[in-house]
């Protein structure tokens, strides 16, 4: 059986709070960063440091699956 844990953990994103996710990336001058996905009551909000923000392909389909998940949080919760 998949538990939300291990889809967090096999698409590489991790969950710091039951609703927030972290991606890691790049900003545009190549320093580490994290963009987070947050579900706040309203919707789903996305948190980035200031500036550009450079996504691989694989960091790129981490996001993607952080926000499915957050999507998913907030279904279950209407």
């Amino acid at each position: 059986m998949t538990t939300r844990r291990t889809v967090a953990t096999r698409t590489g994103h991790r969950r710091r709070t039951p609703e927030r996710w972290t991606v890691t990336c790049r900003t545009g001058n190549g320093r580490r960063a994290e963009v987070s996905v947050q579900w706040t009551g309203d919707g789903v909000s996305l948190v980035a440091p200031e500036g550009t923000v450079v996504l691989t392909g694989l960091q790129l389909g981490r996001l993607r699956a952080a926000l499915r998940e957050a999507i998913l949080v907030c279904d279950s919760a209407e």
